[in-house]
């Protein structure tokens, strides 16, 4: 099983299971992951409501929707997720699934986790592990980010603007306020012809519409990402802050090549004084293998 987290939600998903569908903002999402082989497919949703609500009446809500497509809700009973009450519940018909609900009071949200049953004994095994490794806040003010094949720390109030899941080139932008951070993974990375700050130059143009100039670049130590060599790029570019004024801002990128998978990846992030947002991020890096 690998990791998954976005906006503070954090569980763990089957080998080869992979992200079919993403709309993630704070106040509202959903994921789902699919098993392509076998057909498989694993919901996530989330909404962010105004007061507490019970997981009975988000289930009663469910029963009603559900009903119109002739399917029906059995087998309620409750359980806690993460120090949450929550309700597991069963859903029978032609869309036949096992999941469950509950309310985190420390984000102010309603979840739901569906699973659709497609071999029973082996779907509810791999059900009662991702069960157990759900998450939906932490209390150190960070939240876990883990998507295209690696995974770090954030402060809390990221928000996951842009995501592209491709062959090729694969990226997500999160940004909180005036910082943003650019994650971006190549396929074949044997293939990239220009150096690192070139290719870093070339993605934020892309990503932010606006003109990187380096100023830096840098070889760390082995072993700082995932004991992988690490080209550091740092520069700086201008943001509008008025009518007739700019604002100078800051960034710090860093690339790497995974050899063994022919992948290359680069995190880079821009904005006020970002060096320490960098150093957690590079600190708590780690790479995940979703086979």
């Amino acid at each position: 099983m690998y990791p998954f987290g976005v906006v503070g939600i954090e569980l763990l998903v089957p080998s080869g299971w992979e992200l079919s569908e993403v709309k993630v903002r704070r106040e509202k999402g959903e994921v789902a992951f699919s098993d392509l082989k076998y057909g498989r497919r694993l919901e996530l949703t989330w909404k962010a409501v105004e007061s507490a609500v019970r997981p009975l009446d988000i289930i009663k809500r469910m029963e009603k929707r559900l009903a119109k497509s002739g399917l029906q809700v059995k087998r309620k009973s409750h359980r806690t997720i993460h120090g949450h009450r929550a309700m597991e519940f069963r859903v029978e018909g032609a869309a036949a699934g096992v999941g469950l609900t509950w309310y985190c009071e420390r984000k102010n949200r309603a979840l739901i986790l569906f699973l659709y049953l497609h071999d029973e004994l082996a779907d509810m095994l791999s059900y009662r592990r991702i069960v157990s490794s759900l998450k939906c806040h932490r209390d150190d003010g960070k939240e876990l980010w883990a998507m295209l094949g690696v995974s770090f720390d954030l402060p809390e109030g990221f928000e996951l603007q842009r995501i592209s899941i491709a062959i090729g080139e694969s990226y997500a932008v999160m940004r909180r306020n005036l910082t943003s951070l650019m994650l971006v993974r190549w396929h074949f990375a044997s293939q990239l012809k220009h150096p690192p700050h070139k290719l870093v130059e070339e993605v934020f143009k892309r990503l932010t519409q606006r003109e990187l100039v380096t100023t830096g670049v840098s070889q760390l130590e082995s072993g700082r990402i995932c004991h992988e060599k690490v080209s550091r790029v740092t520069g700086y570019y201008y943001e509008k802050s008025g009518l007739f004024s700019r604002e100078k801002m800051d960034v710090v990128a860093e690339y790497w090549v995974r050899r063994e998978e022919d992948k290359a990846y680069c995190i880079c992030i821009a904005g006020r004084s970002v060096e320490s947002l960098a150093e957690t991020v590079s600190r708590t890096l780690r790479h995940i293998s979703v086979v």
